[in-house]
């Protein structure tokens, strides 16, 4: 089935005891969502054998229920792909995803809601004969844009690509209460994005290697009323890009033994500027963890927020590290930033904590 049959609601269908083949956007139940939307409802996948052809930078977007989704607001419920045989192969792009369930979930796929879904019995390989690095999908249900797994959940959550253009586009959606994505990136052809969260909305992103949000070369970045959870490192500018955080909550929830970090610059003229916020890092204070790393060559400006205590760990026990140009005019700290305070301002201690204000 392709979207032209899928775009308001597929339901009550079962595929069963079939074989298919074919080499790229391969469903037992629909192959191809390429534009509109679908809404999926009670659908089986059962005793279903599926292949697809090695074809040289084509093959890939395999699945047991759905191959790709491309476009649109999607909501699948009551779904089930059980005792079916797939075997894929991935030859081309790391986007090229396979899965026991949804291959691939790219462009304009805003969000996909995955309700009370799941696999079970499945005989799932893939091979990759791409020349890139993909993630395996054994024992994962969904793919994402760029190649890392999605777990499907039995809740209401949005699980998208890596595109901050669609992390907008969900967080407006009325049905999506939590986004779960490997990270968040803008480059230079997204231009300008501003995501607001309101504070409502959770995303927990990022992975131990990788930071949640990432601002290439050429891009800008505004969060406003974020609720943010990192399980890697936290927001990150790179390569003269541009951010701007303007408040709400951050927290780096890692199990890294690396540096990590909730804001980062790195690049020749990259810049964060921190307006307001609550910070946090994991509760264990023993860990490679600062609030700030500012590379060289790169700034980092701090009006205001709430920063908690800082690491015990030897090397880390600043606060805020890196050889760049730190400045702050305003804000409260779990430890003495006077290092980075602007001319004119000054660290004023009260109790276990030091508030930045202008200096009398």
């Amino acid at each position: 089935m392709s979207t032209s049959l899928a775009k308001r609601c597929t339901r009550n269908v079962v595929v069963k005891d079939s074989k298919l083949k074919g080499t790229q956007k391969v469903g037992a139940l629909i192959g191809f969502v390429a534009e509109n939307q679908v809404k999926v409802l009670n659908c089986r996948v059962e005793g279903v054998e599926i292949n697809n052809h090695d074809i040289a930078n084509e093959s890939g977007s395999t699945a047991g229920l759905i191959g790709c989704i491309a476009s649109g607001n999607n909501y699948i419920e009551n779904c089930w792909v059980k005792n079916s045989t797939i075997n894929t192969i991935q030859n081309g792009t790391a986007t090229r995803a396979n899965s026991e369930f949804i291959g691939v979930i790219r462009g304009n796929a805003t969000v996909v809601n995955v309700k009370n879904c799941g696999v079970e019995g499945n005989t799932f390989t893939n091979t990759n004969n791409s020349g890139e690095v993909a993630t395996p999908f054994h024992k994962t249900y969904v793919g994402s844009q760029d190649g890392t797994a999605m777990l499907i959940v039995n809740e209401a959550d949005a699980f998208i690509g890596s595109s901050a253009q669609a992390i907008a586009v969900a967080l407006n959606h009325p049905d999506v209460e939590t986004i779960k994505t490997a990270y968040i990136q803008v480059n230079e052809a997204d231009g300008e994005v501003v995501i607001d969260m309101d504070e409502t909305s959770e995303v927990t992103t990022g992975s131990p290697a990788d930071y949640g949000f990432i601002a290439d070369a050429g891009s800008s970045l505004t969060i406003d009323n974020a609720n943010i959870n990192s399980l890697g490192g936290g927001v990150a500018a790179v390569d003269g890009a541009e951010v701007t955080f303007n408040g709400g909550n951050l927290a780096v929830n890692t199990t890294s033994t690396s540096g990590r970090y909730l804001f980062y610059t790195e690049g020749e003229g990259a810049s964060i500027t921190i307006n307001g916020g609550n910070f946090s890092f994991s509760k264990t204070l023993n860990q490679k963890r600062a609030y700030i790393y500012a590379n060289a060559g790169t700034t980092v400006y701090v009006t205001g927020g709430t920063f908690g205590k800082a690491s015990t760990r030897s090397g880390y026990t600043a606060g805020i590290l890196g050889t760049g140009t730190v400045i702050i005019t305003g804000g409260t700290f779990g430890f003495d930033p006077s290092t980075w305070v602007a001319d004119g301002y000054e660290a004023v201690k009260n109790g276990s904590t030091w508030t930045v204000v202008a200096a009398n």
